[in-house]
């Protein structure tokens, strides 16, 4: 499917419950729907009822369930009476989109034509499809075979991106290999605001010498592009140093483009990110190692004014010895002492503009699906560290129960909560949820084993609810039956 990763923003009003077994859990009923495969996600949710949305394992039937707000089930709703190459959904302001893709492939001339992306409203008394069409991305003949498209929204869910590109490559270890990429920002109305096709190449007449990382835009509907720029080679896995993380900023004036590289040094920089915080600087981050890319010797930040006239913060930390112990697992550090294999999986920031980065071990270049362990860190808003937290799990399944094994981070007040399952199965398995304070004091509690709980807690599948609730969603092991909870952090740390 061309249009894959397709992100979730939804909006909802406050909810209270209590149960008679847990007050800090309530499990709605187990059900069973032969039509689909997968959940996919919470789409909308109000003071009286939630609605989920399951795809069939192809991604072109689509059934909605709604549930009271004591999760007992009150229908079901076919969304999708045609089959096409559904995306996901997008809930703007209580207006429920569902976004599909077309291409026709022309096997005598070995390309594909009509490519596009498309909205369709759904209504909300019978959470079905519309008949009127919003394109997305005009159809256009695709010429390469890595072709990538995402959307993302800006903090405050005004604005709307819409990107594609061609890759220019089929390098394994590299994504994004292009040097141009198209741009559309649309109004949360999908009013078109502006639209252009970028070369980020310092040099137009270089080749492939970019490759794209993340995208983010403003409120003001500026599109923030994060890329990696190849030196001499196009690779992560030389012993040498590639690739400069440089960010570029598009908008809608013909000489809105500037290009910033910060001067980090001569180090290997992976699992970067960057957003903005709430007075519109761009706060950066990620891993750095003096050895590999796919090591980490610490961490760096840097903060950028909203005028992107000034620096305001720039940090380069290495890991403690007492943490490289505690991820290592070793009482003595080797000479060159760096963790490994460690993918950064979710950030929040604070109120005060303190950022927290959690990172997963997952080892690199194995066919089982493997989690061993959560570093979670506290980031001030000068960029120096508060604290960091190694917490051990280990999780060896196929690939197919991935979706089980990793973690879901939730951020209320100065309280961070981590959930995670150690384990899947009957015997051993059981779901855990850990609290970390503003000082980095854990507290740990068991939810429930799964000895006489069917249905595992899939954790990316949880959606914030205000007050330190969380929606979950449940499968079965072999995912024949699914099932919907809502854990009160709060109850649950009492």
């Amino acid at each position: 499917m061309i249009f894959k990763n397709i992100l979730l923003t939804f909006i909802g009003l406050v909810l209270v419950f209590r149960t008679a077994a847990k007050a800090y859990i309530m499990l709605g009923e187990t059900r069973e729907s032969p039509k689909t495969d997968r959940t996919y996600s919470l789409i909308d949710y109000d003071s009286n009822s939630y609605a989920i949305m399951r795809f069939d394992k192809a991604m072109k039937y689509a059934e909605t369930e709604v549930y009271n707000r004591k999760l007992k089930h009150q229908g079901t709703y076919i969304s999708t009476p045609d089959a096409r190459s559904y995306g996901g959904v997008i809930n703007l302001e209580g207006r429920i989109y569902m976004l599909f893709s077309r291409f026709r492939e022309n096997k005598e001339l070995a390309r594909y034509e009509d490519v596009s992306l498309w909205a369709m409203p759904m209504r909300r008394d019978s959470f079905c499809i519309g008949t009127d069409s919003l394109a997305l991305i005009a159809p256009f003949i695709m010429r390469s075979a890595f072709y990538r498209g995402n959307f993302v929204l800006s903090p405050d869910r005004s604005k709307l991106l819409v990107y594609d590109y061609e890759e220019e490559g089929d390098i394994e270890e590299v994504r994004g290999l292009t040097n141009e990429i198209t741009l559309r920002v649309y109004d949360n109305k999908f009013e078109l605001l502006w639209s252009k096709k970028v070369n980020l190449a310092p040099n137009p007449s270089e080749k492939r010498v970019m490759a794209i990382k993340k995208l983010r835009v403003n409120n003001q509907g500026e599109v923030a592009i994060l890329t990696d720029y190849f030196r001499n080679h196009r690779s992560y896995s030389l012993k040498e140093v590639t690739a400069d993380p440089t960010l570029f900023f598009v908008g809608a004036a013909p000489n809105n483009f500037a290009r910033f590289t910060p001067n980090l040094g001569d180090l290997f920089f992976n699992q970067i990110d960057f957003t903005y915080d709430y007075e519109g600087n761009i706060v950066w981050f990620g891993f750095y190692s003096k050895h590999k890319y796919y090591q980490q010797a610490g961490y760096f930040y840097v903060k950028i004014n909203a005028e992107r006239s000034k620096v305001l913060h720039k940090k380069i930390v290495p890991f403690g010895e007492d943490l490289l112990k505690n991820m290592l697992q070793r009482k003595k550090l080797p000479k060159n002492p760096e963790m490994r294999n460690y993918e950064l999986l979710s950030f929040r920031l604070t109120a005060k503009g303190e950022l927290i980065i959690s990172a997963e071990y997952q080892p690199y270049g194995i066919s089982n699906f493997k989690s061993h362990s959560v570093l979670v860190m506290r980031i001030l808003a000068d960029g120096n560290l508060r604290w960091a937290k190694h917490i051990y799990k280990f999780n060896t399944f196929s690939e197919q129960l991935s979706v089980f094994l990793q973690h879901y981070l939730q951020l209320d007040g100065d309280n961070v909560y981590l959930l995670f399952n150690q384990g899947i199965y009957a015997e051993t398995g059981k779901a855990l949820a850990m609290r970390l304070d503003a000082d980095g004091n854990l507290t740990e509690k068991n939810i429930f084993g799964y000895l006489n709980q069917e249905a595992v807690i899939c954790p990316s599948l949880s959606y914030p609810l205000p007050n330190g609730q969380v929606f979950l969603s449940l499968q079965s092991r072999f995912f024949k039956f699914h099932q919907c909870a809502i854990l009160d952090f709060r109850k649950l740390f009492e």
